[in-house]
């Protein structure tokens, strides 16, 4: 039976009398909970009252859970960030929109005649993307947080009032043509509607409302559009809404509406909207949070100016690093000039850090291959080479019972080998999407292997101990997020890193990562590294040698890092170096005690 569990902090007040808060995130985990009628079990994780950054007081007669303790918890569960969802002893799902989404999958299963699913949209892909990747849902997810706080901790301290930029940008993305599904035949479904009931009228004003309807080349321009945001990504209401409204239910009782709708009059539109279609609904279902209206009059509301882009694509901002002007020679010139001083230290080959023997392929049943993960079969090959490389590292670094995690672990093709020829460790794979966690379920349950655990979630929201950290091809800044995990737990690591031109700035890394490549680039020359690497073409291109400059460079910055917190480091070429344009591995052991 599924589990949902909430991490609740009990405070003591007079009397012996207590109060009960909640995250952000449980709150808004609770709403989806209780608006879709789930059946899960509920756990109310109950913690010492600490003074978080924000946190809410919730009512408990209305809402039906069971008592835990922190020490009570599953391992696993305590392995990530609460809210979590637990679907079985060995398969755990945490962060909000990856939690959200099951809670109305599972509650789909349980109450079809609800029709739940509707809320995750077209494919049911509804905040599906990591928010390392999306826009949208690092926006659900963090942003909103981010500007609640603001709204909060400001209030009542000044006379101005500056509406945080994250508010600014939700405001203009409603003010957006509309992204979605089939959006021109629903704008010419709608057109003809309005056509139709003109010409069913008898007076000369409608026939002449009729003439005048847009044909086909105006549709698609703004003016004649006929499709305009109801819902937070559009003419449905989705996830997104369940996850936005408590925000905003919070939100205005701090900012008083009437004061507030002629600076976003969109996000007004849009919250009377859910809140009026769906009033009785939507309070019922949030009255289990105690929060009292606290308005402030303030003699000033300064709205501050944002870029014109929908929230619900990818960031133009990362947009621009993906055209040639990062691949310009005379800028990687320029770089690779000021690096002329740091010296790139390579093992030749795996044999001279690894003496464990080759991996016997033949030994390893069917489903433990790459082919059993459906690889094509042109692919098989390099692949092989590839996870042997790793595996014969991570035989060489593990010591029976250590817990070893394969971060970014798609399908489990690394994690499974490892736990197949390794039975003594705990292997946990950890991977943010839905399709590929259960393409490895699948495939861990025909080995019957007992010593494997599933972690959905992103890299954010795990926060377990492990003795070894591995990743093969974690995609851009995923490389830097998993050895920034395992240096904060001093456990070995073994990366191949990949995807060198997806490497920026987010909400918990900077570049460059290390002291000595800080003093010699800035962030835009470190971009232009970035990219650079990614040029490792064919052995016949002309561009692939500089290409591994850049990406050994690049990866160098990294050793230089893990060093800095004590590491010692090895960085090599995969053996044989043709199995992957991305060949450079990188191992760590923490050595300073």
């Amino acid at each position: 039976m599924a589990a949902l569990y909430i991490q609740v902090f009990v405070r003591v007040i007079e009397h012996g009398e207590f109060t009960y808060h909640v995250s952000l995130e449980s709150v808004i985990s609770l709403f989806t909970y209780r608006y879709c009628k789930s059946n899960i079990t509920l756990y109310f994780v109950k913690c010492d009252y600490n003074a978080l950054d924000l946190s809410f007081e919730i009512k408990l007669l209305n809402l039906k859970f069971n008592w835990l303790n922190m020490d009570s918890l599953p391992q696993i569960t305590k392995s990530c960030t609460l809210p979590v969802i637990t679907i079985s002893s060995n398969f755990v799902i945490s962060g909000l929109c990856s939690v959200s989404r099951q809670i109305i999958m599972l509650s789909q299963q349980f109450n079809y005649q609800e029709n739940t699913i509707k809320l995750l949209g077209f494919r049911n892909a509804c905040l599906i993307s990591p928010n390392e990747t999306s826009m949208w849902t690092k926006f659900c997810e963090i942003d909103i947080e981010h500007a609640l706080k603001l709204i909060i901790t400001k209030h009542h301290t000044e006379e101005t009032f500056l509406i945080p930029v994250d508010i600014a940008r939700f405001e203009n993305h409603l003010g957006q043509p509309v992204r979605i599904h089939n959006v021109y035949k629903l704008a010419h479904n709608l057109i003809k509607k309005k056509k139709k009931l003109s010409e069913s009228s008898s007076t000369k004003d409608s026939l002449k409302c009729a003439s005048d309807m847009p044909n086909d080349s105006l549709i698609r321009t703004s003016e004649y559009f006929p499709v305009k945001y109801i819902y937070a990504e559009g003419m449905d209401l989705t996830l997104s809404d369940i996850i936005l409204f408590p925000c905003f239910y919070i939100c205005f009782k701090y900012l008083n509406q009437n004061e507030f709708s002629e600076k976003i009059p969109l996000i007004t539109k849009w919250y009377k909207q859910i809140s009026t279609e769906r009033c009785e609904v939507f309070l019922n279902t949030i009255d289990f949070l105690d929060i009292k209206q606290n308005f402030f009059e303030y003699k000033n509301i300064i709205t501050p100016h944002v870029e014109g882009y929908s929230l619900y694509k990818s960031n133009p901002k990362h947009y621009k690093c993906r055209t040639k002007n990062y691949t310009r020679q005379n800028d990687i010139d320029n770089v690779l000039q000021l690096l002329t001083k740091i010296s790139l230290e390579f093992k030749n080959s795996l044999d001279q850090l690894i003496l464990t023997k080759a991996v016997n392929w033949n030994s390893l049943p069917f489903d433990a291959l790459p082919e059993g993960g459906n690889l094509p079969e042109k692919r098989q090959i390099r692949k092989r080479q590839q996870l042997e490389n790793l595996t014969r590292v991570v035989i060489q670094l593990a010591n029976p019972g250590d817990h070893i995690v394969d971060f970014c672990s798609g399908s489990g093709h690394l994690g499974i080998i490892i736990a197949f020829l390794l039975p003594q460790c705990q292997i946990y794979l950890l991977e943010n999407k839905e399709e590929s966690i259960n393409r490895a379920k699948l495939r861990v349950s025909k080995l019957g292997l007992k010593n494997v655990s599933f972690l959905q979630c992103n890299l954010d929201f795990f926060r377990g101990s492990f003795e070894i950290g591995v990743s093969l091809h974690a995609c851009g800044v995923a490389t830097d997020l998993v050895m920034r995990h395992c240096i904060k737990r001093k456990a070995k690591f073994v990366c191949c890193p990949c995807c060198y031109g997806k490497v920026q700035i987010c909400h918990h890394l900077s570049y460059p990562r290390s002291q000595i490549f800080q003093k010699l680039l800035q962030l835009q020359e470190y971009l232009v590294l970035g990219h650079g690497a990614d040029q490792t073409h064919d052995i016949n291109n002309i561009k692939t040698a500089q290409g591994e400059i850049c990406m050994n460079f690049i990866d160098t910055d990294r050793l230089l890092y893990a060093k800095e917190h004590g590491y010692d480091v090895v960085l090599q070429k995969l053996d044989p170096p043709t199995c992957t344009p991305k060949n450079n591995l990188l191992v760590g052991v923490f050595s300073k005690l």
